[in-house]
């Protein structure tokens, strides 16, 4: 996801079948008086201030998110502190925590949701040197930022979300490794891994399927291990007996703010969105206080963003 270019937007409608209705930032922070484009059709992006209650609502869903998945040091660099362990999208949604309130894996064996599995920092800086476009295309500084406060894996937001409909073209990998649990216990590698929603290898597939996906059972569609250094297949059952539903959080705490953000409905001028952002990352208080790669990865935007 490395080519140039701008962000093409697709119009994003979702239709969540979950329980309960979506709460939390940004619940009645966006609502449209024009009526969406057809679904899959690519639509210019608004250009439209940010609202000061837009603008409260997209940090808040951002600071959510690093408050929530995030490493401990990083939360202590903001004077940040992690959401209680009863709150609801984390009950509703089945994302254990540690008894200290750290995020751990959906694994079923206890001993894995004991077990703290935070959303590095680096993954965020990986996430950001990419452009961001499903198509290849670069996306806006506040659509990716924005989505790279997700979690890649475990849960599995963005992954779940990105390979079943990042093109071909763009890059083939649908899958990533990462330690995982069998049912049993038994701590094994495990390759989670998506199939895409085609069946057009040049058009971005369903975006509301792969999302309704990802709310509703959200597990890996082909798992693999490692047995004598050699990949092998896995049951899905074996490893996730049950849904996973990782967009579970985004559709509980952020469904307009998404909605808005990744649909480009909610695409204000670009010095506003750097504005937004560099506040998100306190730019001024930590330069110095992070690596040089850190804070370039962080705080500084490409020239063509400004």
């Amino acid at each position: 996801m490395r080519s140039t270019g701008r962000w093409v937007g697709y119009s994003l409608v979702l239709v969540v079948v979950t329980g309960s209705q979506p709460s939390g930032t940004g619940r009645k922070l966006l609502e449209s008086p024009k009526r969406p484009a057809p679904l899959g059709t690519e639509v210019q992006p608004q250009s439209t201030t940010l609202t000061p209650e837009l603008r409260t609502g997209i940090l808040a869903a951002m600071r959510l998110n690093r408050q929530a998945f995030q490493e401990d040091a990083v939360l202590s660099r903001y004077n940040e502190s992690r959401p209680a362990s009863s709150l609801a999208a984390f009950v509703t949604c089945d994302l254990p925590r540690t008894a200290s309130g750290a995020p751990a894996s959906q694994y079923a064996p206890a001993q894995a949701r004991s077990t703290a599995r935070v959303y590095p920092e680096t993954k965020v800086a990986d996430c950001l040197s990419t452009t961001g476009g499903l198509s290849g295309t670069r996306a806006s500084p506040l659509a990716q930022h924005y989505y790279c406060s997700l979690p890649g894996l475990s849960p599995d937001i963005r992954g779940c979300f990105t390979f079943q409909l990042r093109l071909p073209s763009v890059s083939r990998t649908r899958s990533a490794w990462e330690d995982g649990f069998l049912v049993d216990g038994t701590k094994v590698p495990v390759e989670k891994g998506w199939k895409f929603l085609g069946p057009d290898p040049a058009k971005v597939p369903d975006i509301p399927t792969a999302f309704n996906y990802c709310v509703t059972d959200g597990r890996p569609q082909v798992l693999n291990t490692l047995k004598n250094k050699k990949r092998v297949p896995l049951d899905v059952a074996k490893v996730f007996p049950t849904a996973t539903r990782p967009m579970c959080w985004v559709a509980q705490t952020q469904l307009q703010i998404f909605q808005g953000i990744m649909s480009g409905a909610i695409n204000p001028p670009v010095p506003e969105q750097v504005a937004l952002l560099r506040e998100y990352y306190g730019c001024d208080a930590i330069k110095g206080k992070v690596s040089p790669a850190r804070f370039k990865a962080l705080c500084e935007f490409p020239a063509d963003t400004r």
